[in-house]
């Protein structure tokens, strides 16, 4: 396969010795949660949705993380915005559900501040009997909107760099191996919590070591796929296979359509905590967010989308369901088992097993993940402070 061009800084020169992986401190220490929440997650692109979902004007999906909330939605003019999802009033939420359609205005309800679809103030009760009274103090305070990959991503950073600069062929390499993601549209969703922490999803997210010993149904995804490639870049990741056995105990399906690569299983993620995932034949795509809410506490958003004609396709659904009930449940099994040895004086730190040919056996993804979010972490904290060197060239496996 031709590699995605890419632009890095990243030295090509490998490191020897002991691979780096965060002390188990991180997986479960509050000042770690608040240090991560400042440098990370205040700062970084947040999935709002697929630009599908925001079609009408008070469209609109909130993203929550942390102790923060945003609001998305698609103002009367045609324009996707993006404000902090809180009352200038009293600080009150503004939007509770996850996603719906706004009829006229933002109203909160508390006291009934009222908004435009375009963040400005409307009207407040009693406000004509309020001396000096200024409604222009209190518009919403917005937030940065891109379009990538056929999602909308809001950051509440103004200095942030674009997306398309930090995750350079990012969008290139999602419409390569998921060809239906412009014609895509919301088939369900809904949010998890779980007692454990974030990093904990996202380790799993990117280690296929587990694929072939964690249980029956992570045996059942590796025979629904073969030849499983992967590409590692600085803030991205994408790996995929061929159909494989379509009586592969998870759900059947018929291979004799497979589009070449596009098709097969995808599973591409995005620094920090995107992942999104397309198992072979469904023609589904399947997005988990894995958000932290406390140090050892996440939620886990799940959205899933498709060509609107496969939304009742009995192999899109026997997909979901199996992602769902089998696969997920014995996923969340290993996430509480890792949360809880975190704690055990025994455990010194994780070792990853990174093998010569950076094989889809090896772990190294899940390495540049710990020594990217060190490198974001400590710099915030103790700016100008030296960086862990690269593990590997982030365009190899």
């Amino acid at each position: 396969m031709q590699t995605i061009s890419r632009q890095t800084t990243a030295s090509t020169e490998a490191v020897t010795g002991e691979p780096f992986s965060l002390p188990p401190h991180w997986y479960y220490d509050a000042e770690i949660y608040r240090r991560e929440s400042d440098a990370v997650f205040q700062r970084s692109w947040r999935c709002a949705g697929h630009k599908s979902e925001f079609t009408n004007s008070g469209d609109f999906v909130t993203v929550n993380y942390c102790d923060e909330s945003l609001l998305v939605v698609r103002s009367l003019d045609g324009v996707i915005r993006g404000f902090f999802n809180v009352c200038q009033h009293r600080g009150h939420r503004l939007m509770a559900e996850r996603r719906g359609n706004i009829k006229r205005a933002i109203i909160c309800p508390y006291h009934a501040w009222s908004y435009g679809l375009d963040g400005a103030f409307k009207n407040a009760p009693n406000q004509r009997n309020v001396p000096g009274f200024d409604k222009t103090r209190f518009c919403l305070p917005e937030v940065r909107i891109e379009e990538c990959g056929g999602f909308i991503w809001a950051n509440a950073d103004p200095d942030a760099p674009a997306l398309r600069d930090q995750a350079p062929g990012f969008d290139e390499a999602l419409r390569r191996f998921l060809p239906d993601i412009d014609e895509a549209a919301f088939f369900e969703g809904w949010t998890e919590s779980l007692p454990v922490n974030w990093k904990v999803q996202v380790d799993n997210g990117l280690d296929s070591y587990h694929f072939s010993t964690s249980g029956p149904a992570h045996r059942q995804l590796v025979a629904s796929f073969k030849d499983l490639k992967r590409e590692n870049h600085d803030h991205w990741l994408i790996s995929w296979g061929a159909a494989g056995d379509p009586n592969n105990g998870a759900y059947t399906f018929d291979p004799s359509d497979q589009r070449q690569d596009m098709d097969g299983f995808t599973l591409a993620w995005l620094y920090p905590d995107t992942l999104l995932v397309a198992m072979p034949m469904a023609r589904v795509i399947m997005m988990y967010v894995m958000a932290p809410l406390g140090p050892e506490i996440s939620a886990t958003d799940y959205a899933y989308y498709g060509p609107p004609g496969m939304r009742d396709s009995a192999v899109t659904r026997a997909a979901i369901d199996w992602m769902d009930k089998i696969l997920s449940a014995e996923d969340n099994s290993l996430f509480r088992g890792v949360q809880k040895g975190a704690k055990s004086r025994g455990f010194k730190g994780a070792y990853f097993m990174i093998d010569n040919d950076h094989s889809h056996f090896s772990e190294h993804p899940i390495e540049r993940f710990h020594r990217l979010l060190n490198d974001e972490v400590t710099e915030a904290n103790s700016p100008g402070a030296p960086r862990l060197k690269p593990d590997i060239d982030p365009a190899l496996g």
